[in-house]
């Protein structure tokens, strides 16, 4: 264990990491500034709220998982999306530790997870 952590401490300096997250996000920050000037172009309206939340979801999803998140895979973003605002809900009902099993959000959830 010991010799696996001073090889990783190595290799997860901040310096490194950060220099990884700023070219995850300045590729992803290229393409979004394509679809803008596409729209542009085109005349074209665009969702600022959704075009940003995008860039987001890109940029953590390859830096936590290490692989890209297409564009086209809505699913995971959709998914995300809906668990994100049901586990909000559970700050403002905390009586669902006790009536989950009866609580349709919860059930929600658990699908959307």
């Amino acid at each position: 264990w010991r010799l696996q952590r001073q090889n990783a401490v190595k290799v997860f300096t901040n310096n490194r990491f950060r220099h990884y997250c700023t070219d995850v996000f300045a590729k992803h920050l290229e393409e979004t500034v394509e679809t803008l000037e596409l729209a542009s172009s085109s005349g074209e309206e665009v969702d600022m709220q959704q075009l940003f939340s995008d860039f987001t979801m890109r940029g953590i999803f390859t830096i936590g998982m290490g692989c890209e998140l297409d564009k086209d895979q809505v699913r995971f973003s959709n998914c995300f999306d809906i668990a994100n605002e049901l586990a909000t809900k559970r700050l403002i009902k905390p009586w669902y530790r006790f009536l989950g099993w009866f609580m349709s959000s919860e059930k929600e959830l658990a699908r959307a997870v």
